[in-house]
């Protein structure tokens, strides 16, 4: 396969426009089922930290994600492209701990493709 990196971004923590997060509780958690980069990045953020945090909410898309955070039901790992105006990014001054870049790539086969395939690939690319 031959890969090529189209974007970085950053994660950040996300939650409903109203949450307010309990300090005193452990971290309630809104997360994708596995595999799922972002659930990892956020279960090995919060361990690495010792921060005490829950599964509140476990599913495997991210309309029923973006339905849960509404709901209030706690928090979430994700990229800002994901953010719409009821929700809001919460971060280290709420006691949640930095979380890495992702990074997103698309990949070609070795195999030969159609040139339609390869064209898509390239303008993809330079896009």
């Amino acid at each position: 396969f031959q890969g090529r990196l189209l974007r970085t971004s950053p994660t950040v923590w996300i939650a409903a426009a109203a949450f307010e997060l309990d300090r005193r509780q452990p971290v309630p958690l809104v997360l994708a089922d596995e595999p799922s980069i972002f659930r990892r990045m956020a279960l090995n953020a919060l361990d690495q930290r010792g921060v005490p945090h829950i599964e509140r909410y476990t599913c495997p898309s991210l309309s029923g994600i973006h339905v849960a955070l509404n709901a209030g039901l706690g928090v979430t790992a994700r990229t800002p492209e994901m953010l719409k105006p009821d929700l809001k990014v919460l971060g280290e001054r709420e006691g949640l701990p930095p979380l890495p870049d992702v990074n997103f790539y698309i990949y070609r086969s070795n195999v030969a493709l159609s040139q339609a395939a390869n064209a898509l690939f390239e303008q993809i690319c330079a896009g």
